[in-house]
């Protein structure tokens, strides 16, 4: 019986299960055990590898956007958090009213997502030296010690980039940061079962612009590093990879150099389409071409799936490809895009769904990420 049980448990989404740990005791243990939940997420993760867009259960769209207020003497802008459901079947032709959430940490200041991996994200305030890990779907979240780094002699300005790993076998999960400031490098590791930051062999090479946030893929964290040092962008990149479930935690590199993708032209970023490795191509006469990595590790297998000349609506003009960001594709064809507080769902050439987020009037800026529970919580610091 409490076989069937649980078989009936591991496809209902995250809401229900909150709600129905009240209503035994037995209960409460099956879905708080590491176990199910494990369980829940890989199931959830397989079932909506086999779909379109439309068949996506477990997925959702969690975005920042920008609002500005004011008190007596200033004027500041910040951010807020909110989410709404991927499943395509309920994104019509109008405005998605989305789940607002309250911030998981009372700091004021514009919020960054930093990384996310299995339901749990990693979110930044900024000016301020705070690392939130967050699962908006339970709620529930962890403060993460903030890394200290050697003083750089050279320069007072750097960068930091962040990424969000985890292993599904040990239950352990880690965050990367990479401070680069244009001549020296350095690498943190944070592991949740040390509670506690190491440092790691850097890579060597100046992340390209714009890769401020490493990519899960395939149990990776992968960055855009740049094979010269040039100020432009106009610059040849190899995809680097971080493989932190290996003993010696070191960096392996991927060429991006394939006979069939030209960005040498414009400008290259790295995405995450919804668990397949791609890379958006903005170029100089502002098009957007999108690739993606079908068969993960095989050079061969990278495709161009999306074009937005190709694609007419008519809120896109001609100049305003900077907009556009690919958030989500699957085998099917089936693409989300999302252009300033605009998302679509198209296939090929072929618009299937338009929706604006909520009544937004700036720019949303969104990752797509699979319901879980997971808890940030479960080593360490409680919340």
């Amino acid at each position: 019986m409490e076989e069937i049980l649980e078989e009936i448990l591991y496809n209902l989404p995250i809401k229900s299960l909150l709600r129905f740990k009240c209503v035994s005791k037995s209960w409460h243990s099956i879905i708080s055990g590491e176990a199910f939940i494990k369980e829940h997420l890989k199931r959830s993760i397989a079932k909506d590898e086999t779909a379109g867009l439309t068949g996506l259960t477990h997925h959702k769209l969690l975005f920042t956007y920008r609002y500005k207020y004011s008190d007596q003497t200033h004027d500041w802008l910040s951010s807020c958090l909110g989410s709404c459901s991927l499943n395509c079947n309920q994104l019509l032709p109008a405005a998605i009213e989305p789940t607002l959430y309250d911030r998981p940490d009372p700091y004021v200041g514009g919020v960054t997502i930093s990384g996310s991996c299995n339901g749990l994200i990693l979110i930044r305030f900024g000016r301020i030296s705070r690392l939130i890990l967050w699962n908006p779907s339970t709620t529930k979240y962890r403060v993460i010690p903030y890394p200290s780094f050697e003083q750089l002699p050279l320069s007072n300005y750097y960068r930091s980039s962040f990424g969000l790993w985890y292993n599904d076998e040990s239950g352990e999960y880690k965050v990367v940061c990479i401070r680069d400031d244009g001549w020296c490098y350095q690498t943190k590791v944070y592991g949740s079962k040390t509670d506690s930051w190491t440092t790691i062999e850097s890579f060597g090479r100046r992340l390209q612009e714009g890769s401020y946030c490493g990519k899960f893929v395939n149990g990776r964290l992968h960055w855009l590093a740049r094979l010269d040092y040039s100020s432009t962008r106009r610059c040849r990149c190899d995809i680097i990879s971080l493989d932190l479930a290996a003993d010696d935690e070191k960096y392996k590199y991927e060429t991006l150099s394939t006979n069939c993708i030209d960005y040498s032209r414009g400008a290259v970023f790295l995405r995450d389409l919804g668990g397949y490795l791609g890379l958006m191509h903005l170029t100089d006469d502002a098009d957007v071409n999108v690739w993606v990595m079908k068969e993960y590790g095989v050079r061969e297998s990278w495709t161009r799936v999306w074009t937005l000349s190709d694609f007419v609506v008519d809120i896109v003009e001609r100049g305003l490809g900077g907009g556009t960001k690919p958030l989500c594709w699957r085998k099917n064809g089936d693409i989300l895009v999302v252009f300033g507080k605009y998302l679509f769902v198209c296939n090929g050439k072929n618009l299937l769904r338009k929706s604006r987020v909520g009544k937004l009037d700036d720019r949303v800026f969104s990752i797509v990420y699979v319901e879980s529970l997971l808890s940030p919580s479960m080593i360490g610091h409680q919340q």
